[in-house]
């Protein structure tokens, strides 16, 4: 009886840890009523050319009313089927009509990488958002006016031109934080508090750190031990996280 016992709790774990993946990428719940999540892209393992977000990196917002749903800002561009172009011409300092969708698949991609990624989660206080519902408003009318007249473009931070292509200008010069945002930045045209209005998401997220961010590895699609993101290339990340690790008994 105490064999058939302990048979039925391992067959209970394996079952619910195959339940749980089959939903998707494991994700905290959202303790707050918005939650920036993000996660800086690997330029080391990968190039312009690279799946969705791996190169670049992700920032995206949670509500608690549907914490499946992660809304992220990317250029309203045919290009975005087209990552080598896209980056390129961002990278050249131009801008696009700007978009929000769902991007949970952007998130969920990143955590395939064999090669281990970090995301980072804000629960932001809500004394912190300028509006009530902390910007879940503004950001379905976004949604919704996708497609439409832009009032928000898309490019990257000013200083990416001048750093990875020796530009002396970008397009968003004079517009940046104002009607011109990244996925990081767009955060704050909703009202909510964001910790670097550079966009450049190295800094960006170990700031959000500093604000008592939590992080989680993953690697191959599985939320895994911290250890397995151990590399030079996110070492920033590393020495500044505060993990949260899987059960082992999963």
């Amino acid at each position: 009886c105490r064999l058939t016992m302990t048979a039925m709790k391992n067959f209970f774990r394996v079952w619910l840890l195959c339940w749980t993946r089959s939903l998707g990428l494991e994700l905290p719940p959202v303790s707050s009523t918005a939650q920036l999540v993000g996660f800086a892209g690997d330029q080391l393992n990968y190039d312009e050319s690279a799946p969705h977000f791996r190169w670049t990196g992700h920032v995206g917002l949670r509500y608690h009313q549907e914490p499946q749903t992660i809304y992220g800002f990317t250029p309203d561009t045919p290009l975005l089927h087209d990552t080598h172009a896209l980056v390129n011409t961002l990278l050249d300092g131009e801008r696009f009509a700007g978009r929000v969708a769902d991007d949970a698949a952007e998130f969920e991609d990143a955590t395939q990488s064999a090669f281990g990624q970090i995301l980072v989660f804000w629960d932001i206080p809500n004394d912190r958002c300028l509006h009530a519902d902390c910007g879940f408003s503004q950001v379905l009318q976004d949604l919704r006016s996708t497609g439409l007249e832009p009032s928000k473009l898309y490019a990257f931070p000013p200083e990416a031109p001048r750093t990875y292509r020796q530009k002396e200008s970008s397009t968003c010069d004079h517009l940046w934080g104002q009607s011109c945002f990244n996925c990081a930045t767009y955060p704050a045209s909703v009202g909510l508090p964001i910790p670097d209005d550079s966009g450049m998401l190295p800094q960006y997220l170990v700031k959000l750190l500093q604000e008592g961010a939590r992080c989680r590895c993953y690697q191959s699609g599985r939320w895994l031990h911290s250890l397995k993101c151990e590399a030079t290339w996110n070492k920033a990340l590393m020495d500044s996280c505060k993990f949260e690790e899987p059960s082992p008994e999963l």
